[in-house]
């Protein structure tokens, strides 16, 4: 018995009352009294009794009209009455009590074994009918909760027995399969079954399973997969259309473990398969040309060598590469330069054989897997037109572009080739036809690797140096020819290695501007020179000297140049107007607007500009006006020809004039003979610099020849000018230790 049991003592007389609830102790139940019919009905409508004990004979309203009007309410029809009569009642009474709807009777006097066993029976009862009313509402929250959730869950689940009939639908399965709950439940599966696109299900072996109204039974599909992971397969939707599915399935079985049908778990994966064949085409196909990519030409390539080393063909590849496409791509614009790469890629593939892989590498870099070459010059003729298709106009938004592609051969050499080694060569062979003038095609050879190994060699030898102090600064003169008075220094960087080998700078500064080691080295040149001429602050005649400093294009390009040479000077403490950077023609022409920004606001400081081997480039007179220009220096290739070609010195001539017309001092560069100094100075060639008057010298040598600047060299020039004019006489500057 529980304390929780509820017993009611209806009896008019208190003592009964009283007597009855001690002798219920021993059932350690709640009892609860009323002294009349009315009290019991109100005491009933606010507790849950096991049992009521009532009394018949009572003043008002008796048992038998109490026990009517407590079953007549649907409620508590159920709460059992026992009547408490005396022992002389007639049999008439009994049946007007179970009429009334008592279940049982106790006479007075009550004995207690009596009492005791009818209620502890009826307690029991009651215990059982809220143990069971509580199970089943527990029932039914689980399955309202498990309804709830199967219909809210992501994935159509659906029941099915052994012949595939639908038993079950959640409103998802409807819904990916398009169809009602209600009619899905008089579908079978398998006319949602895609059949032309998988093979038909098969059945269980058991005989009694093996065929059912017709249809093949889905039991074994059943059984596979629910032995097997997630399959991936199509259905067709009630309207017909196809998509991919992918699905889940456990059996259910009966209580003697026998098969009874399935659980399937389902959903549309199509638009998830979608996704995956594009993160596919993603990871091995370029976007923007459609063409293979790194990754995918990288396994083909792999697949190529292998095929080529079991069927003894020749296999050759192409490495390419547009030529000048930055200058597309900054003049023109991203959106032209995506165009242009999108007709290259469709102009190779076009030029290839079937069955030739093109792929692009990234940027402008291009690559084909030739496979099964008839021979050596197969390739070569595919490579000549790709080049001759290449250059064929274009049309990108409005402007006619044409393009050209160098190319690098290197044909499989299955003993002394794998895979780096033949993509390393094609690619050494493709530089070495940009180094012989772009828009050609190069085979490789192994004298190119050993070129390409040498570059590499300086490449990283270089960085080493610039910390292991291996570079130095030489100074060369720059003279006024009319006045005979030396009147600046051009800043010139020298390379000797750790074991006394001399690397000239006409070697190591274009591969330094190649990789991008140009900027950490021109940093260093500029703020060593900058260095060095604080400590000639202090040295007579110094103030009368303008350094020079060569600066290359891509240190512009980064746009804050300016702020180097304004930290320097600061610094440093310089005069600006003694410091002059030098560039070239072709440098500043390769992005003409950008290099104004850059040079005006170094001209702002106060610093002086000089083009560098004028006449070289592809200068425009226009940009020529424009640039803040201080000085125009002609390049060796002219002056070495005086006196030899009539054509070169009349460049010259040109070139003096176009320079002072426009305010500009000009400085003639490789002067070596008297003859070319004369004809410097008769046209009004303002300086001159050259062996003639002076090799590159050391710190030390500069620093002497700053010191003695003015006696020393103005008698030397005296002594030069006495000489016969007749005469061609080379003569190099005896400056005390360069006599």
């Amino acid at each position: 018995m529980t304390q929780d049991s509820k017993v009611l003592i209806v009896d008019d007389n208190q003592a009964n009352r009283f007597s009855v609830e001690t002798l219920l102790l021993p059932l350690k139940v709640s009892s609860y009294q009323a002294n009349s019919g009315d009290e019991a009905l109100k005491q009933v409508l606010q507790h849950d009794f096991a049992v009521i004990l009532l009394d018949v004979e009572m003043p008002g309203i008796d048992g038998y009209q109490t026990a009517k009007l407590i079953h007549d309410n649907k409620r508590f029809k159920d709460v059992p009455i026992v009547m408490v009569t005396a022992r002389d009642h007639c049999k008439e009474q009994y049946l007007k009590a179970y009429e009334a709807g008592a279940v049982d009777f106790i006479t007075k006097p009550i004995e207690p074994i009596i009492l005791l066993n009818k209620v502890k029976q009826f307690v029991e009862l009651h215990e059982q009918r809220l143990t069971a009313q509580r199970l089943q509402l527990e029932h039914e929250e689980a399955a309202a909760r498990m309804q709830a959730l199967l219909n809210s869950a992501g994935e159509g689940i659906l029941g099915i027995d052994l012949c595939g009939n639908i038993t079950f639908a959640n409103p998802k399965a409807a819904e990916i399969l398009q169809l009602d709950q209600d009619l899905l439940l008089q579908k079978n599966l398998q006319e949602f079954l895609d059949s032309q696109h998988q093979e038909p299900v098969t059945v269980f072996s058991d005989k009694e399973f093996e065929h059912s109204e017709g249809r093949s039974d889905i039991s074994e599909l059943l059984k596979l997969q629910s032995q097997s992971d997630i399959k991936k397969e199509r259905w067709l939707t009630a309207t017909g259309s196809s998509f991919y599915v992918e699905f889940s399935c456990e059996l259910t079985r009966d209580r003697m473990g026998k098969s009874s049908g399935g659980v399937l778990m389902f959903q549309n994966v199509s638009e998830r398969r979608e996704i995956e064949k594009r993160l596919v085409r993603l990871a091995n196909f370029d976007p923007l040309t459609n063409l293979a990519n790194r990754a995918y030409f990288h396994d083909a390539m792999g697949r190529a060598i292998a095929r080529c080393k079991r069927s003894h063909n020749t296999l050759g590849l192409l490495f390419l590469d547009l030529d000048h496409f930055k200058h597309i791509n900054d003049s023109l614009g991203h959106d032209a330069g995506d165009m242009l790469l999108q007709h290259v890629g469709e102009r190779i593939s076009e030029n290839v054989r079937a069955g030739d892989l093109t792929a692009r590498l990234g940027g402008d870099e291009f690559a084909v897997i030739l496979h099964d070459l008839t021979s050596v010059t197969s390739a070569a003729h595919i490579a000549e037109k790709i080049i001759s298709s290449i250059t064929q106009p274009v049309d990108l938004q409005g402007n006619k572009i044409t393009a050209s592609i160098s190319i690098g051969i290197a044909i499989f050499d299955e003993n002394t080739m794998a895979l780096d080694e033949l993509t390393k060569a094609a690619d050494t062979a493709m530089y070495a036809a940009k180094n012989e003038g772009r828009n050609n095609f190069q085979f490789f050879d192994p004298e190119m690797q050993k070129k390409a190994e040498e570059k590499n060699r300086i490449q990283i030898t270089l960085n080493q140096a610039m910390h292991n102090n291996e570079l130095s600064m030489f100074f060369q003169p720059k003279v006024d020819i009319t006045l005979n008075k030396i009147v600046g220094m051009e800043a010139l960087i020298r390379w000797t290695t750790a074991d006394g080998c001399r690397i000239p700078p006409d070697v190591f500064i274009p591969i330094a501007e190649e990789s991008g080691q140009i900027l950490e080295l021109g940093e260093w040149v500029f703020k060593q020179v900058c260095q060095q001429m604080a400590k000639w602050q202090t040295v007579a005649g110094f103030n009368e000297l303008v350094i020079s400093v060569n600066v290359s294009a891509i240190q512009l390009k980064t746009g804050n140049f300016h702020e180097l040479v304004k930290a320097s000077l600061e610094e440093f403490k310089l005069s600006p107007h003694q410091l002059d950077l030098e560039l070239t023609e072709t440098a500043v022409m390769s992005n003409p607007q950008q290099c104004i920004d850059e040079l005006e606001a170094i001209h702002k400081l106060g610093v002086q500009i000089s083009i560098d081997d004028f006449g070289t480039g592809y200068s425009s007179l226009n940009y020529l006006k424009r640039f803040p220009i201080d000085t125009l220096k002609i390049d060796r290739c002219f002056v070495k020809d005086i006196g030899e070609d009539k054509y070169d010195e009349e460049i010259i001539k040109v070139m003096v004039a176009i320079g002072h017309t426009l305010g500009i001092k000009v400085v003639a560069e490789g002067v070596e003979t008297q003859q070319q100094l004369e004809f410097l100075s008769s046209i009004g060639c303002d300086q001159g610099q050259g062996y003639f008057f002076s090799k590159p010298m050391d710190v030390a040598s500069t620093t002497e020849v700053v010191e003695n600047i003015q006696s020393e060299f103005s008698s030397c020039m005296n002594e030069i000018n006495a000489f016969t004019n007749n005469q061609d006489i080379q003569v190099e500057l005896l400056i005390k230790k360069n006599s």
